[in-house]
């Protein structure tokens, strides 16, 4: 039987809770399961600052008006993952588990005789630390492990959904020709001509990171860098898809259904990504 998943990711840049989260938290298409991965929710001077506790209970908040109840969540540092499920699906599912490991985290559990795994990633920043983000991900699915059931690793499940600021640059363009494209061209134009240079679809070209993962196609302008409280970027830094969700399925076939970026949000140097994706 074929399930749903809402899955959106978010630096929200050491910011407090928002009061119009439900922009974020709505549930139109009905997912069954809903997961967050937010980064830079604490102080870097107070990773037990507690936003992230604060994050998670506005989500739970929210979630709980669309009669979604959490399933699970873990935080490291300033990040975390949480996972909520819609009521109909909370009785199929069985042995939750959190697990860490630097820079990620995960929630897992069985549904319907099936693993899932949620990751959430907030890999290494700026340009130059390609191997450094490749390192990140390998520690991950390395190093990453649970205890319940045979399924111990992130790739021994049968569906793996993995978001975050994963922090991928675009190679070869300065940062005010990377905004003259955006702002010169039609989105899909731009876009299209931004992924032929961005380090991440090169890299999974090259079989470096994320084998076997499905992206859906980017139809948004790149999530980072913006100036506080406006759309426009600050090109201090390279534009960027830094913000990133993808899937793998072991078992099944998934359908990315929508894949968007949400422009509406200012209080972050960086956007949120959301993707809407059905299995079968």
């Amino acid at each position: 039987m074929g399930f749903k998943i809402k899955a959106t990711t978010w630096n929200v840049n050491k910011k407090l809770p928002v009061n119009d989260i439900e922009q974020l938290t709505e549930v139109e298409e009905a997912p069954d399961f809903y997961a967050f991965t937010f980064q830079e929710v604490n102080l870097p001077a107070n990773p037990f600052s507690g936003n992230d506790a604060a994050w998670i209970a506005l989500l739970k908040e929210s979630m709980s008006k669309n009669g979604f109840d959490l399933v699970e969540s873990k935080s490291i540092d300033s990040s975390f993952t949480a996972v909520f499920a819609n009521p109909a699906a909370l009785s199929d599912i069985s042995n939750v588990e959190h697990a860490s490991i630097a820079r990620s985290t995960a929630v897992r559990f069985d549904y319907k005789g099936r693993s899932i795994v949620f990751v959430g990633s907030h890999l290494h920043p700026h340009d130059d630390k390609m191997s450094e983000r490749i390192e990140g991900y390998k520690i991950a699915i390395n190093h990453i492990s649970f205890s319940k059931t045979k399924v111990k690793k992130i790739f021994d499940h049968d569906i793996v959904v993995w978001s975050g600021d994963l922090n991928f640059r675009i190679d070869e363009l300065s940062a005010e020709q990377i905004a003259n494209i955006v702002a010169g061209n039609d989105l899909s134009t731009a876009v299209c001509e931004l992924m032929d240079k961005d380090q991440l679809k090169n890299a999974m070209k090259q079989e470096l990171i994320f084998n076997g993962f499905v992206e859906g196609t980017v139809s948004f302008k790149p999530t980072y860098k913006f100036k506080l409280g406006t759309n426009e970027y600050n090109l201090e830094r390279k534009p960027a898809f830094t913000d990133r969700i993808l899937y793998r399925c072991k078992s099944g076939v998934g359908h990315v259904v929508s894949y968007t970026s949400n422009e509406n949000f200012k209080i972050s140097d960086h956007k949120p990504v959301t993707a809407f994706i059905s299995f079968e």
